[in-house]
């Protein structure tokens, strides 16, 4: 019984350009009769100058409600979202090892690296990294990415207000790079800000060089060429220069032309609906949140199961009090009717048939016995969600109850805040005179926040949810 799939689907996920001048969302789904992909949603919100400054929130309130007009734009509702924020908020890199190495150890290495290699303390970033080529003998390409955890969490802080929940956090170019053929020459490209311009060169479909120039810095018109210039230098090839306008999106979409947009307005938002439409399971690309894009969503769909189950709760719980209500109140009629025929009957004659009406009565009294053992064999599984509800901790989200019979084990999967939550959740359990045979297997035991956890226990009686008279 997985009660999180059967009430809370699974659902689309868009794109979300955030930049100084606009906001964009998409969403691409399949294609009925084909293999492609279109926009079932392409909008987009300007918002004024002051909002997002250097790619950063500097008016909050203002760009909630930015976000808001945008979402009442969308022809249809999107709640989860991958978001491309402006470039130069994000510090990039790419690193380069021996292609003996072990993917393993790759992964290590750059854990070590992280405390001289970054031009930040490592307790105020949120980092991910990201391997770009398949190992061979030559060489492995790691490209990392980190961000402020300020610049995020006031991100994410507003889309949740504006009820919006990011899965995954990348910057522009990277996104980008998903509409760029993905070709083995380097290609410099331009993206342009209210601030200043983005020079990015991306080969192979990934950002292998990305600069961000203040305007007043590109008015001399050397910028561009002293980047191609460096490039050639380190690679050894001349990049070729791109207009952005000019790029066609890649992949099977059936995409009309104005929908792309005049000058490629539309590419970066699509490239982040592109990422939308790869499994969550199989998305290891780089994402700069406080947790992956696969545990992120499940986060995000333990956060809407809980409401749900609080809201069903409530609404049973309203539903029952009027029912006992009702049926408390024809019960008072029925009694009252029938102390007044027997006090009326009292008074008359025996009938000659009161022999046949009273077999009909006995034999309605063993329909209803035979009624009530029926409904006692059905288990009531509102009694069990009641008694996990009164072992609730504000740090522990559930996600999914498995119960496939009252006498079998029941498994609880969800989310802890902390370890020491963890351990006090798991006593609860242990400490409950209902249940018996409580296991909860030590896993991710590197992890100090948000621990994913499997508990599972059986019932002591399993009668304890079957009704008794």
């Amino acid at each position: 019984m997985n009660l999180r799939s059967i009430f809370i689907p699974e659902e689309a996920v868009g794109g979300l350009e955030i930049r100084d001048t606009a906001l964009r969302l998409a969403l691409l789904e399949p294609e009925k009769k084909t293999s492609a992909f279109h926009a079932s949603v392409l909008v987009e919100e300007p918002i004024e100058a002051g909002i997002i400054v250097s790619g950063l929130v500097a008016d909050r309130a203002a760009f909630v409600r930015a976000l808001q007009r945008l979402v009442k734009r969308a022809p249809r509702p999107v709640r989860y979202v991958i978001v491309s924020l402006p470039t130069d908020v994000v510090y990039t890199k790419i690193f380069t090892f021996p292609g003996a190495l072990e993917k393993t150890r790759v992964n290590e290495t750059m854990r070590l690296s992280l405390g001289y290699q970054l031009p930040f303390k490592q307790e105020d970033i949120y980092v991910d990294w990201e391997i770009i080529t398949a190992p061979n003998s030559t060489q492995y390409e790691v490209a990392l990415g980190a961000i402020l955890k300020s610049s995020a969490d006031a991100y994410i802080s507003a889309l949740e207000s504006a009820k919006l929940s990011p899965v995954a956090i990348e910057y522009h170019t990277l996104s980008l790079a998903r509409v760029v053929p993905p070709i083995n020459e380097p290609q410099l490209i331009q993206l342009a800000y209210d601030s200043g311009v983005s020079l990015s060169i991306i080969q192979n479909g990934f950002p292998r060089f990305v600069r961000t120039i203040p305007k007043e810095y590109m008015k001399t018109g050397n910028e561009t060429q002293n980047l191609t210039s460096f490039y050639e230098v380190e690679s050894g090839i001349i990049p070729t220069q791109i207009k952005i306008g000019s790029l066609q999106l890649t992949g099977n979409f059936s995409l009309r032309t104005k929908e792309v947009g005049k000058g490629g307005d539309w590419l970066v938002v699509l490239g982040a609906a592109m990422r939308g439409i790869v499994p969550r399971a199989e998305d290891v690309i780089l994402s700069l949140m406080p947790m992956g894009t696969e545990q992120a969503y499940a986060y995000q769909r333990a956060i809407a199961f809980g409401s749900f189950t609080v809201n069903l709760i409530i609404g049973l719980c309203l539903f029952f009090l009027v029912a006992y209500g009702t049926v408390w109140s024809v019960m008072v009629t029925v009694q009252q009717n029938a102390n007044t025929e027997y006090s009326r009957g009292s008074t008359l004659p025996v009938p000659t048939d009161s022999a046949a009406l009273e077999t009909r009565a006995k034999n309605t009294n063993e329909l209803l016995v035979a009624s009530a053992n029926i409904l006692k064999q059905f288990p009531q599984w509102s009694i069990l969600l009641d008694t996990i509800k009164t072992r609730f901790s504000s740090g522990i989200l559930i996600s999914e109850i498995s119960a496939p019979s009252p006498e079998s084990m029941i498994v609880i999967n969800g989310i802890a805040q902390s370890r020491p939550l963890l351990n006090e959740y798991r006593g609860l359990f242990e400490s409950s005179a209902d249940f018996i045979n409580v296991k909860m297997p030590v896993t991710n035991i590197d992890k100090k926040e948000n621990i994913p956890f499997t508990l599972s226990f059986q019932l002591k009686d399993p009668q304890f949810i079957y009704l008794h008279p």
